[in-house]
């Protein structure tokens, strides 16, 4: 109990002062802004959807970009039940690839677009302390082959 009443007061007052990146709980805070910040680079590039390759960013973008398309470029069986992803889309839009460091699939990412460009990075953060950087690529020229 007391354990628990410990973890609620950090998470609610934090009385205990963390850096953000230092903080286990961080994974919870800036996510609705770091979705704000991608949808501006999404706006700025005239993308149509964004794909990643981390399950719990793609699952936060998904739920705050809803009128985006957002898939996940790995860990397919996740989606089984899912609709495949819309083709026509990939190839007729430009496209977002969102991504933390190490850059895990961009190299198999690359093999489907005839350009992936690094374009932004965006920090996600806790009241202005910076959490995550993740790096913003333009997907131009989709080739075929579902990117994973």
């Amino acid at each position: 109990l007391v354990f628990t009443l410990a973890l609620l007061a950090q998470m609610t007052i934090r009385p205990v002062t963390v850096p953000a990146a230092a903080d286990p709980l961080a994974i919870f805070d800036g996510w609705s802004q770091l979705a704000a910040d991608i949808r501006t680079v999404a706006k700025e590039h005239n993308a149509g959807y964004i794909a990643n390759a981390e399950y719990d960013t793609g699952a936060e973008l998904a739920f705050y970009l809803r009128d985006i398309p957002v898939f996940q470029t790995s860990e397919t069986i996740r989606y089984v039940s899912m609709p495949p992803i819309d083709q026509a889309l990939l190839a007729r839009t430009t496209g977002l690839y969102v991504a933390l460091p190490p850059f895990k699939d961009l190299a198999e990412i690359e093999k489907h677009y005839d350009t992936v460009q690094p374009v932004a990075t965006v920090w996600r953060t806790r009241n202005g302390d910076r959490i995550k950087a993740y790096s913003v690529y333009e997907l131009k020229g989709y080739r075929g082959g579902v990117p994973y």
